[in-house]
């Protein structure tokens, strides 16, 4: 199943972020329950090697969510995809592996005042996973340039 059609999954493994009673308390749990949502989204593609990737993810993303650094994070954020992406072989393209992440567009999901939880867990969903798709490059030999992931 395409990568494309999965982003249903990823805004339900973010809910968590944005119920008032059950989210994170700290960033490392942010970034926790970021990267299994994350995984659970690419494992609904039809990758399952992504979930030998997640506790890699959380650690680099406990770090790009660290208030503290001051604008750094949106680089750090790419740097976690590239990390969970990298080298990652995807079998719905037959011998694709993921060769490199590109950053296209923005990481950033503005949503109004008065959304809703569910409304801003299907938000940043959206905006991760039309990242996701623009930035990542499979290669699938024989060819020599990679294409966008579906």
């Amino acid at each position: 199943m395409p990568l494309a059609t999965q982003t249903p999954v990823l805004a339900r493994g973010f809910d968590i972020l944005f119920d008032p009673e059950l989210s994170p308390q700290t960033t490392l749990d942010a970034a926790r329950v970021w990267a299994q949502a994350y995984t659970a989204y690419a494992v609904s593609a039809g990758i399952p090697l992504a979930r030998t990737r997640e506790a890699l993810l959380a650690s680099a993303l406990a770090v790009a969510f660290n208030p503290e650094l001051a604008g750094g994070g949106p680089a750090l954020f790419v740097q976690a995809l590239s990390v969970f992406w990298l080298g990652l072989p995807i079998p719905y393209t037959g011998t694709g592996v993921v060769s490199l992440v590109i950053p296209t567009g923005s990481v950033n999901s503005p949503q109004p005042d008065d959304a809703t939880p569910l409304q801003q867990a299907d938000g940043l969903a959206q905006t991760i996973a039309g990242f996701t798709l623009g930035a990542v490059k499979v290669l699938i030999p024989p060819a020599t340039s990679p294409v966008p992931i579906t």
